[in-house]
């Protein structure tokens, strides 16, 4: 019997972060975990209305938001993302919706996607809070 090979490689920005990509050998494409890097926070907006227009304070926009090294993957070439835990999914969208075309599945328990879900749109109204100048 054939041993099959495993190649892993760590697409993390920081020591804190969970994301791998595991590749097997004549098998099967995992990224295990898909975060947004704490690095990254920095560079979120601070955006407040002015009497001239919109500020913008710290940062420089929203596109500059991290999400580990995913860039270096094709989503198209991923058969599986396996989530850990809800801290490790919010980064899924930028894996699962872009015009790469990710075709394979994901795998989490239903309490990790539920709890996942909700801390998605938190994050996503502290964006358009931020971007909209709600956020002191």
């Amino acid at each position: 019997m054939a041993s099959a090979g495993v190649e892993v490689t760590c697409l993390g920005l920081c020591p804190s972060s969970n994301c791998l990509l595991v590749d097997v050998i004549d098998g099967p494409r995992i990224l295990v975990d898909c975060p947004l890097e704490p690095l990254g926070m920095k560079n979120f907006p601070v955006s407040r209305h002015t009497p001239d227009g919109l500020s913008v304070h710290g940062g420089t926009h929203v596109g500059n938001v991290h999400t580990a090294l995913l860039s270096a993957v094709d989503p198209a070439t991923i058969d599986v993302i396996l989530v850990t835990n809800f801290h490790n999914m919010l980064a899924l969208p930028y894996v699962t919706e872009s015009a790469a075309g990710f075709r394979g599945v994901v795998l989490t328990t239903e309490p990790t996607a539920e709890f996942g879900k909700l801390g998605m749109l938190e994050f996503a109204e502290f964006i358009a809070a931020t971007a909209f100048g709600s956020v002191p």
